[in-house]
């Protein structure tokens, strides 16, 4: 049996149970796929055209598959007061893509959020499934590098934070391939200590 018939079997087979089927599926593949789409109908006994409406209504479905790590900028109305459109501008110049679409290389897929629901910290931006408050045009270049460190070291001491930070001196640095090239071996000798996101800080200023 496949993960996603796993995942089906769990919900009663009833048309009133297609929209959390759908964002249980999405959810686990990252996106709807054509076979998704077909699966979800077969398994609820639906029409697969009344998925497909569904699917495609919601712009919270992505019917196309996206790039290895997804960057999404809230545009709701709290967000939008505080210069969420003036972020999104800004990671479409950094990423080269328009909203809503994937890098050439496939690795970044930026969307637009309708509402990510934190509006205390707007404007607010989703890494990859983390949220980031209070985000500032500025701050594009500091974000796809601090998510690339804990993409890079998921078992290590480096909290979010920590990879903040040390993503903006990475950032702003005049070499930040030298830099990088000390972090693995860095990583490797301080993979559990506290001391960790102090010496990635340290090396990445280093070589400011």
């Amino acid at each position: 049996m496949s993960d996603r018939q796993t995942i089906l079997d769990a919900f009663p087979r009833e048309r009133n149970w297609l929209l959390p089927a759908l964002q249980a599926v999405q959810h686990h593949e990252r996106w709807l796929s054509p076979d998704a789409l077909v699966a979800v109908a077969s398994h609820l006994r639906v029409p697969q055209s009344e998925v497909y409406g569904v699917a495609t209504h919601s712009p919270e479905f992505r019917l196309t598959e996206p790039g290895r790590r997804i960057v999404r900028v809230c545009v709701g109305v709290s967000c939008r007061a505080l210069g969420s459109l003036d972020v999104l501008a800004a990671l479409e110049r950094r990423l080269a893509v328009a909203a809503d679409s994937t890098t050439a290389d496939g690795e970044f897929t930026l969307e637009r959020l309708d509402c990510g629901f934190n509006c205390a910290m707007a404007p607010v931006v989703e890494v990859d499934g983390r949220h980031v408050g209070r985000v500032s045009p500025g701050d594009g270049e500091r974000l796809l590098a601090s998510y690339e460190l804990l993409a890079e070291y998921p078992q290590s001491a480096l909290s979010e934070r920590s990879a903040l930070l040390v993503g903006q001196a990475l950032s702003q640095s005049r070499q930040p391939a030298e830099a990088r090239k000390l972090f693995a071996d860095f990583v490797a000798k301080f993979a559990n200590s506290p001391l960790l996101p102090e010496v990635l800080l340290a090396t990445a200023r280093t070589y400011a």
